[in-house]
């Protein structure tokens, strides 16, 4: 096979274009394991060793970023993208502190922080086996890592937001709104925050995705769009064949319930009306 070949870069810009390497490794992870999953482990039967699935796919991308940060821009990139995991990490520290205070029944041994802390030694170790793996990727003068950088993009502003929407619900929402209380708008309830937070960095990042995108074909601005569907869709239809009654629900409800299928749509659009947009600027300001 022939090797993967990767951009020299600043660290700044390879710690984008590893973001974008985790995005592509773990959406297709993710969409295998769908697959592959439950024949490896049937539901039918008892498991000796039991590895969730998103650990698998969590790991994938980690290897992803860990080789395509040491050999864009160095270990300098490396350090940029530990420090991007840590920080969601403590994004999570409000939420986890809210359950452990004011939920009876959630799981004691969750609230030790040693606990809370060594959760992720499987990223970590990913992480260290795809700085290992950078030397397989080959090279390239000359030439950016477009596609890497727009998924980048897309992937930073996404867990942004998703962690400050997730902030905003424990440190700012849930600590100041009565119990049962339906928010201040009809359609958004207290709870529900995070998720419209998240999908408004979904569209923003697919906007920045597809400007970035604007010098290439419609081939990678597709590529992009079918990974950021595809996940989102695999969860949510086994889900909503499911539930028969969805209908009946309250709209609030239904919105929120239904958000794995109008977000990524909307990010999709977003995302190809920039590319247009920024591609038809391009050729304008192209010289004749």
């Amino acid at each position: 096979m022939r090797r993967i070949g990767v951009a020299r870069e600043s660290p700044g810009w390879a710690f984008v274009s590893a973001i974008g390497a985790s995005f592509f490794a773990s959406a297709v992870i993710q969409l295998l394991a769908f697959i592959v999953y439950p024949l490896l482990f049937p539901p039918t039967h008892e498991q000796v060793i039991y590895v969730s699935p998103r650990v698998i796919w969590e790991g994938a991308g980690a290897m992803g970023a860990g080789a395509v940060a040491v050999r864009a821009g160095g270990f300098s990139a490396a350090l940029l993208y530990v420090a991007f995991q840590i920080a969601l990490l403590a994004a999570q520290i409000p939420a986890r502190t809210f359950a452990c205070a004011r939920v009876a029944a959630f799981n004691a041994g969750a609230c030790d922080w040693s606990v809370f802390l060594g959760q992720r030694w499987t990223l970590w170790f990913a992480l260290a086996l795809g700085i290992a793996a950078s030397r397989w990727l080959a090279p390239r003068e000359r030439e950016e890592n477009t596609v890497l950088r727009a998924a980048g993009a897309y992937g930073f502003v996404f867990a942004a937001f998703a962690s400050v929407g997730s902030m905003l619900l424990f440190l700012a929402v849930l600590p100041t709104t009565p119990i049962n209380s339906s928010g201040p708008f009809p359609i958004v309830t207290p709870t529900e925050v995070p998720l419209y937070a998240t999908a408004l960095g979904e569209i923003i990042g697919a906007v920045l995705a597809g400007v970035l995108l604007a010098r290439r074909s419609l081939a990678p601005a597709l590529l992009i769009a079918l990974l950021l569907i595809g996940p989102s869709f695999a969860n949510g239809v086994p889900l909503w064949r499911a539930q028969s009654n969805a209908m009946a629900f309250p709209l609030p409800m239904w919105v929120g319930m239904f958000a794995w299928l109008w977000s990524p749509l909307i990010a999709v659009l977003a995302l190809f009306i920039a590319w247009a947009l920024a591609r038809k600027r391009n050729l304008l300001l192209a010289p004749m």
